[in-house]
């Protein structure tokens, strides 16, 4: 049952909001809090328009901090600038016993002209014209046949899985980087001996693999899910990893420029 007779409470609000973007479904997370499901989405958008949680029509009296406390938040943000703005508040609770409003903890990171960035370095080395042949190439590819692989190193505790299902009379197109491990002869030709056709990218070109997508969806998870991964790292992996549904692999592959005439 959930609470349809009162405005929900801020902290309330708060404990609903950092459970949804720490990815857990909306469905799940209104049960566990007692909130209606339509709660969870109208609390989802308006955070992700606004960047608060306040309750719609309401404006209380903004927490001014103490000298002592803008210290401790401060320190909090300069210790933990990957933090989102829920652990943040979550951290800053723990040392002084003070909740702080999501809300709280942005105009502060405003008044103080901090953003959040993320910084892309794009090499000098990198061929526009060797980007856009590559490109070209592909263009006719279906993303359904390409198989795109990131760096690993064997591990010599497991066996070799030398077999794959693929449609009959297709040829499977690996995708890779330019990392030196991917230019093996034993791995080059393990491929091409199972009928396949090996591609690699550009030179620094890593926004041209949908993999970099999905590894940036599964790190984005572990960050928000620390706990589970100090529990036990495997599991919080295939956790990560069932995170990228079949819609968000397809999503990868178009904002790449691959074809996805058969998905």
């Amino acid at each position: 049952m959930f609470n349809s007779g009162k405005a929900y409470s801020q902290d309330l609000r708060n404990r609903v909001l950092g459970a949804i973007l720490k990815g857990n479904p909306k469905r799940e997370v209104a049960d566990q809090f007692g909130v209606s499901l339509s709660f969870t989405f109208r609390i989802a958008r308006r955070f992700n328009q606004i960047e608060h949680c306040m309750p719609l029509g309401h404006h209380g009296k903004r927490r001014c901090l103490t000298r002592q406390q803008q210290e401790v938040l401060a320190r909090l943000i300069r210790s933990y600038p990957d933090l989102y703005l829920d652990e943040v508040s979550c951290l800053f609770e723990q040392e002084t016993g003070v909740q702080l409003s999501i809300p709280t903890v942005r105009r502060y990171i405003n008044r103080h002209n901090l953003t959040r960035q993320k910084i892309l370095t794009i090499a000098y080395e990198r061929d526009e014209y060797k980007r856009s042949q590559f490109r070209r190439a592909v263009s006719d590819i279906d993303a359904e046949m390409i198989l795109n692989v990131d760096e690993t190193s064997q591990d010599k505790r497991n066996p070799k899985r030398t077999h794959g299902y693929f449609p009959k009379g297709s040829r499977q197109n690996h995708l890779l980087d330019n990392a030196r491990i991917h230019h093996s002869d034993d791995l080059l030709e393990m491929i091409r001996d199972k009928g396949g056709i090996v591609m690699f990218l550009p030179p620094y070109s890593p926004d041209l693999a949908p993999i970099e997508c999905a590894f940036g969806s599964m790190k984005n998870w572990l960050r928000r899910n620390r706990d589970a991964m100090s529990a036990n790292p495997k599991i919080a992996l295939y956790d990560a990893a069932e995170h990228v549904s079949d819609h968000d692999a397809k999503a990868y592959f178009a904002h790449c420029g691959y074809s996805l005439a058969g998905a």
